[in-house]
C-alpha cells in the first residue's frame, strides 16, 4: 500500500476529468468506476466467482478485488517480492482455480511476477485465497517455478487455467535484437536441451503442471520434453480458452502484423523469420545482434547495420509444424511508409493486450467473438470466429485504410486497453486502463497523451439482446455434484426442460460418453472416466445446446 501511496502522489499534481461517455445516444453506455489512478499500471483483470473484479497490479506489487459498482478496493496481498524498474515488468498474469471458492480445498490463485535474484527473473506462484466477512486475503505462497527469463521489455506475462487444468503462461522474446537489447539474439526458435533449460524459454509459451512440474504429454521438441508448449513468438500478452477447448493468442507485431493465433501443441508460430503471415510483405528480419561491430545505441526500426543482410520472410525454411495466424492487425503492403507520421504510435500495428471470447449469443450479429484490447488505438477490436473457430468473418464496414478489415472497432476513448472481461450477464464488459503513455488519437495519426490513467471502465449493451434460449438453458442447469467422483446429475429450475441428448468430450475434443433422453437429476456415471477436466454437452427438445464444464477427480 505504501507503493500505491507514493504513486497517486507522483500523479498527485496532474488533473485529469472523469470519462464520460463519448457516443450516448449508440446501444452502449459507456462509465468511469471509481476515480483516475484508482490503479497503479494495472495488468490482469478477471471477473471472480464472487462477482468483484480482480486485479492485478504491475508496478506496485498488488492484487485486489474491486466492488464492480463503487470501484471500493479490497486488498488481497502486496508482493513485496515484486521487482519492477522497467515499463514491462512486475506483477503480470493472475489465474484463479476453477473451483476457488467451492469448498473443494481449492482455493488457489495463481500469478507471475518479476523478482530480483542477480538480476532479473520471473517466478510463477500459488496463493490460498482466505475470507472473513468481507476482507479477503491471499497467503501461504508457494512458488511453483522461478528462475525463469524476464527483462525490461517483451515479458508478455499472460497467465490462464486451461479445461485440462493446466497453467499456459506466455513469455515474450524479451524485447531483444531491438533498441537497447539490439546486441542480444532472439532466442525464440532455441528450443531447450533439457527439461531445466530455462534459458531457452524466451518466446515461448509454456505449459504448466499445477505443481509446476512438466506435464507428461507435453510436446517432444528435438528430443525434449520440458514446459514449452509453443515456440516462435514474440510478444504474446493475450491468453484465452473458448469453450471449443481451443487455445487463442493475441501477439504484438514489430512495425506491422500483429497477430491472432490458434495455439497448438509443439507448432512453431514463425518469429523472428515471420510477422503475420508468410507473405513477404512489409517485414524483412534483420538480425542485428550479429552486426559487426554491434552497437545498441545506433539501433533504428528503419535500417539494417551495413554488415547484415535482411532476410525476407519466404528466406526461411519454414518447418511442417509451422502455423500461420488466423488474423492479423496491421498488414500492410511494401509500400506502405513507415516513417511518415507520429513515429511508432502511428504505425498500422494496434499492440493487442488482454484478450477473451464472447460466447453469450445475446449481443445481435456477435455469435462468438474475439475481443481484443489494444495499447496504440485506445479502442476494442472484436472479430467473429468461424463455425471451426480457425478464422474470422470479415466485417460489414472495414476500415477505409484496409488495415483491420476482420474487425470492428468499439469504445473508443483516449486511453491504453489493457484488459477486458465480460460480466456473466452477457451484457456487460469491464476494462482497465494504463497509467500512462500514449495513443494514436480517433484518427490514428496523432500521437496524444492518455486521459484517464489507471482506471475501471464499464460498458453496457443497452440495445435489444438476442431471445437466447441457450443462453436461459445455460442459467438454469447445473451439473451437481462437480467435481465428481463416481455419478453426477442434470440439476435444473426450470421445471419444463427435456433434455435430449448428453455428449461428454474429453479437452481434446473427442466424445468419451454419449447418453442419449437422460432424466434429469437421474445419475450419471464417470466411474470409467479418467480423472481430469471434460466438457458435458447438454441438448433439450427446442433443439438448443448448452457445454458445461465438469471435473472429475
Amino acid at each position: 500500500m505504501i507503493k500505491k501511496l507514493l504513486f497517486l502522489l507522483l500523479v498527485g499534481n496532474v488533473s485529469f476529468a472523469q470519462l464520460t461517455d463519448p457516443n450516448p445516444t449508440d446501444n452502449w453506455a459507456v462509465s468511469q468506476i471509481g476515480s483516475n489512478s484508482l490503479l497503479d499500471n494495472p495488468y490482469t483483470l478477471l471477473y471472480g466467482p464472487d462477482g468483484y473484479l480482480w486485479i492485478t497490479e504491475r508496478a506496485n506489487g498488488e492484487i485486489s478485488r474491486f466492488n464492480a459498482s463503487s470501484g471500493a478496493q479490497d486488498l488481497l496481498v502486496d508482493i513485496t517480492a515484486v521487482y519492477s524498474t522497467a515499463g514491462q515488468d512486475g506483477l503480470m498474469g493472475m489465474a484463479l482455480h476453477p473451483q476457488l471458492g467451492q469448498g473443494t480445498g481449492n482455493d488457489y490463485v495463481y500469478v507471475a511476477y518479476t523478482y530480483n535474484s542477480s538480476g532479473r527473473k520471473l517466478r510463477i506462484s500459488r496463493f490460498t485465497y482466505s475470507i472473513t466477512g468481507n476482507n479477503g486475503v491471499l497467503g501461504s505462497e508457494m512458488t511453483l517455478l522461478q528462475g525463469l527469463p524476464a527483462s525490461n521489455d517483451h515479458n508478455s506475462g499472460r497467465l490462464v487455467i486451461g479445461p485440462d487444468l493446466k497453467l499456459y503462461y506466455s513469455i515474450g522474446d524479451q524485447g531483444n535484437n531491438q533498441f537497447g537489447n539490439a546486441c542480444t539474439s532472439i532466442k525464440a526458435q532455441v528450443l531447450p536441451v533439457s527439461p531445466t533449460d530455462y534459458s531457452a524459454y524466451q518466446g515461448k509459451i509454456l505449459r504448466i503442471n499445477l505443481d509446476g512440474s512438466v506435464p507428461a504429454d507435453n510436446p517432444t521438441l528435438s528430443g525434449v520434453v520440458s514446459h514449452v508448449y509453443s515456440y516462435g513468438h514474440r510478444n504474446a500478452q493475450g491468453l484465452v480458452f473458448g469453450s471449443n477447448g481451443k487455445l487463442y493468442a493475441s501477439e504484438h507485431g514489430p512495425k506491422s502484423d500483429d497477430e491472432l493465433n490458434t495455439i497448438e501443441s509443439g507448432k512453431n508460430y514463425g518469429w523472428p523469420h515471420i510477422a503475420g503471415y508468410n507473405d513477404n510483405m512489409a517485414y524483412t528480419y534483420c538480425n542485428w545482434s550479429t552486426a559487426s561491430p554491434c552497437n545498441s545505441g545506433n539501433f533504428s526500426d528503419h535500417n539494417c547495420p551495413a554488415t547484415v543482410t535482411p532476410a525476407l520472410e519466404s528466406s526461411w525454411a519454414a518447418p511442417v509444424n509451422y502455423k500461420n495466424p488466423i488474423a492479423t492487425w496491421g498488414t500492410v503492403d511494401n509500400s506502405y511508409n513507415f516513417q511518415a507520421g507520429c513515429g511508432f504510435v502511428c504505425w498500422p500495428t494496434v499492440g493487442p493486450s488482454g484478450m477473451r471470447l464472447y460466447e453469450y449469443n445475446l449481443i445481435p450479429g456477435w455469435g462468438t467473438s474475439v475481443l481484443s484490447t489494444t495499447l496504440k488505438r485506445g479502442r476494442i477490436y472484436r472479430a467473429t470466429l468461424s463455425a471451426d473457430g480457425e478464422s474470422v468473418m470479415p466485417i460489414a464496414n472495414p476500415e477505409p485504410d484496409g488495415t483491420n478489415d476482420d474487425f470492428e472497432e468499439l469504445w473508443y476513448t483516449q486511453n491504453r486497453y489493457r484488459d477486458i472481461v465480460a460480466a456473466p450477464d452477457g451484457i456487460t464488459f469491464y476494462i482497465i486502463t494504463d497509467s500512462s503513455g500514449s495513443t494514436s488519437g480517433p484518427s490514428n495519426n496523432n500521437s496524444i497523451s492518455i486521459s484517464n490513467p489507471g482506471i475501471i471502465i464499464k460498458v453496457q449493451y443497452t440495445g435489444t439482446v438476442l431471445g437466447n434460449s441457450d443462453f436461459r438453458l445455460a442459467q438454469a442447469l447445473q451439473l451437481v455434484p462437480n467435481p465428481a467422483t463416481t455419478t453426477f446429475k442434470l440439476s435444473t429450475n426450470d421445471q419444463s426442460t427435456v433434455v435430449t441428448n448428453v455428449k461428454i468430450l474429453d479437452v481434446n475434443g473427442r466424445l468419451v460418453k454419449e447418453i442419449q433422453a437422460p432424466v434429469v437429476n437421474q445419475p450419471i456415471s464417470v466411474e470409467e472416466l479418467s480423472k481430469g477436466m471434460y466438457l458435458v454437452n447438454v441438448s433439450d427438445a427446442n433443439g438448443f445446446s448448452v457445454s458445461k464444464k465438469l471435473v472429475v477427480k
